[in-house]
């Protein structure tokens, strides 16, 4: 559903989309939106100059975050499979699949396009950090019960992911290789989805409490 800024109306519908859309991303490299559908699977592109669905891409299983390293690829982490899928997006196609064990089931998922670093929230209580050129796990640090989503904060170095059970979980980068726990902030029961606003450096969660 695109909304106007400006009077915060519903200017279009657009029909289209698979069973329970999860994630949806913008890529500015391609300039497309991005739709990881969480029952059905498949990734639906959305053009948004157009206002219609430009492709769908075909991949099997329960799809949750995404990320775009700004070269050309899209990561999507595969709950059901625990694995971070790759995707192509001047062809549309999946290159890769890469295991985020021991983490289980991943979720949420962000980047450090910088160093080069993926952030898969696994549903065991570890955080996946993978290289995002080779898909080695470089490591696993522990993170909150029953996570969702994540989000990394390039201008401080830090990984939060928002917990199921009602706290926020921040890691430090202290390398591309070492993570430190910084901080654990209570939150509420059921804030699991999150937005980070890297200008104001304010984490938005939401429950349906």
């Amino acid at each position: 559903l695109p909304i106007s800024l400006g009077t915060l109306k519903i200017t279009k519908v657009i029909p289209g989309l698979g069973v329970k859309p999860d994630a949806i991303e913008y890529d500015p490299l391609t300039r497309m939106i991005y739709v990881a559908n969480g029952t059905s699977g498949g990734i639906t592109v959305i053009d948004p100059a157009k206002g219609e669905v430009a492709a769908t891409i075909p991949i099997e299983g329960k799809l949750e975050g995404m990320a775009f390293d700004g070269k050309g690829r899209l990561f999507v982490n595969t709950e059901d499979k625990s694995v971070i899928q790759v995707i192509d997006t001047q062809t549309l196609k999946q290159v890769a699949a890469w295991p985020i064990a021991p983490a289980e089931g991943g979720t949420g998922l962000a980047i450090d396009t910088v160093h080069h670093r993926l952030f898969s929230s696994g549903g065991n209580n570890k955080l996946a950090v993978v290289d995002s050129d080779t898909g080695a796990v470089v490591a696993t640090p522990e993170i909150g019960e029953d996570p969702d989503g994540d989000a990394f904060d390039s201008a401080n170095g830090l990984i939060f992911t928002s917990n199921m059970v009602g706290t926020l979980t921040v890691l430090h980068e202290d390398s591309p290789d070492v993570y430190s726990l910084a901080q654990t902030v209570p939150t509420a029961f059921g804030a699991r989805t999150m937005a980070l606003d890297p200008k104001t450096g304010r984490v938005f969660l939401s429950t349906g409490k």
